[in-house]
Parts: C-alpha cells; sequence; structure tokens
C-alpha cells in the first residue's frame, strides 16, 4: 500500500488566504469611515467656531452702548436673532433645541462689554451634543 499525497492542501491554503484578505478590508473600510466621521466632525466644529467669531466681529463693529440689547440671548435683540438664525445650518439646531447662546456682561473697564458665545450642534445618531464655547472683551474704544 503507498501513501498518496494529502488532497485539498492548495484549497485550504486558498480559503485561509481569502480568509486574512477580508479581515484586512474590513480593518481599511473601518479605518476609512472612522475618518470620514473625523472629517465631518472637524467640519462642523469649524462651521460653530466661524460662527461665534463673526458675531464677536459684528459685537466689535456695533456701538457698545446697545451691546446689550441688540446681540444678549435675554434681552433677543435683532443681533442675537440674525446669530441664532444662522447656527440653525449646524446639525440638530432649531428656534428650540441646542440654540446658541450669548451673554453680554460688564467688562474691565466702564466702556467694555464682556461677551460669552457658546455654540452646540448634534450629529445624527449622536446622544451628546458637541458645543464651542468663546469668551471676548469687546469695547473700550
Amino acid at each position: 500500500m503507498t501513501a498518496q499525497p494529502p488532497r485539498g492542501a492548495v484549497l485550504l491554503e486558498a480559503l485561509v488566504g481569502a480568509v486574512v484578505f477580508a479581515l484586512a478590508a474590513l480593518a481599511i473600510v473601518a479605518f476609512q469611515a472612522r475618518a470620514a466621521q473625523a472629517l465631518h466632525h472637524a467640519h462642523f466644529r469649524g462651521e460653530a467656531q466661524q460662527l461665534a467669531h463673526a458675531v464677536l466681529a459684528r459685537m466689535h463693529a456695533s456701538d457698545n452702548a446697545t451691546l446689550y440689547a441688540d446681540f444678549d440671548m435675554r434681552a433677543g435683540g435683532a443681533g442675537y436673532l440674525a446669530f441664532a438664525a444662522q447656527a440653525q445650518r449646524l446639525p440638530g439646531v432649531d428656534a428650540t433645541h441646542l440654540a446658541p447662546e450669548l451673554l453680554v456682561t460688564a467688562g474691565p473697564s466702564a466702556a467694555s462689554r464682556a461677551a460669552a458665545v457658546t455654540v452646540q450642534w448634534r450629529l445624527p445618531g449622536e446622544a451628546a451634543a458637541h458645543r464651542y464655547s468663546t469668551t471676548a472683551v469687546v469695547g473700550g474704544r
């Protein structure tokens, strides 16, 4: 009786190679999805920063005596309403949910005001909201 060579060894090696390749492909796809998600987060973070700094720039160009009436969220002035309307281009933001916060308080000098700006957004499928906050001293000219 002569020993016959094992059959199917090449087939088994090909199957193992295909499984390894499939796992590597899945890892690459997962990495790409994670990178796309990070890019999406960075885009909206940049958008929130731009909105916050734009409203601060408008405040710098406005009359110091009317900053509270025009921009503070508690006063509901035209400057705040325009800011809140622009913030609605962020995901999850509308007039009642995740509305931006803008508080104008006394500044370090009698001629200046302190402004605190917070912009929030929530991407679809996420439980927690993201936020960007900044403060600035406005006025004192």
